[in-house]
């Protein structure tokens, strides 16, 4: 080979090592890692580790924005800081969790309370690791219902007796209707003015509105399996 084509072949041999194709890695096969991202978080959830936990675990922890059933919408999200670790999930972990079923108060019935459904989504360690949740849990209050409701039963019994007795303290106006219709028997006077007060307590409470879920910033509540579930993460 003269020194022409070697000179020749000398420069090839530069302009292939500079091309952006060459790399000192050619040949090597690739390794691509998949990952998610939360629209809430925008936290990566990676694949790896696993972690089981058996339905009925429960830890308590505080929630970091306020909800309410006449506010929020389904796809709301938010976070509760566990207080304690619970089946491998260490203390102050973030559960991600977003508003999965929501209705307000309605008017006209003596059960008609707000309704709210916190389904829990990911976990995020606090290295900042994410892990995806296979599995049903939810963000309960002390009664542990997985949907929380504007007023427990004790509530609206008390509501309604409040609002019976007040009818019945209009049993006094009863009483005087009833003595003109009863002719002076103070019996049937005395029966057809509790009847009258009570009718008025019964219907008052009847049209009376429930009451709305109202959830505070910073509230305790708790992270409740449902069924057995399994978090995946790196």
């Amino acid at each position: 080979m003269n020194k022409k084509y070697k000179t020749l072949s000398a420069i090839f041999s530069l302009a292939l090592l500079a091309s952006p194709a060459f790399s000192a890695n050619s040949g090597l096969e690739s390794q691509t890692i998949t990952s998610t991202s939360s629209p809430y978080t925008n936290q990566q959830v990676l694949t790896g580790e696993v972690v089981s936990i058996s339905a009925g675990a429960k830890s308590d922890g505080f929630i970091d924005r306020g909800f309410a059933s006449d506010t929020a919408r389904t796809g709301d999200r938010g976070y509760l800081t566990l207080n304690q670790s619970l089946n491998g999930i260490p203390a102050g972990s973030k559960v991600e969790f977003e508003v999965s079923r929501v209705s307000k108060a309605k008017w006209g019935r003596f059960n008609s309370p707000g309704q709210l459904q916190l389904k829990a989504l990911n976990i995020v360690y606090p290295d900042g690791r994410t892990a995806r949740l296979n599995g049903e849990a939810y963000i309960t209050d002390s009664s542990g219902e997985v949907v929380l409701k504007g007023s427990t039963k004790g509530e609206r019994a008390r509501s309604t007796a409040i609002s019976t007795g007040v009818g019945a303290g209009t049993g006094a106006l009863g009483g005087l209707i009833g003595s003109a219709i009863g002719n002076g028997s103070k019996g049937k006077a005395t029966a057809l003015g509790t009847a009258i007060g009570g009718g008025v307590g019964l219907a008052a409470a009847a049209i009376k509105k429930g009451n709305e879920v109202n959830i505070k910033s910073g509230q305790k509540l708790f992270l409740r399996f449902t069924q057995n579930a399994r978090l995946t993460a790196n």
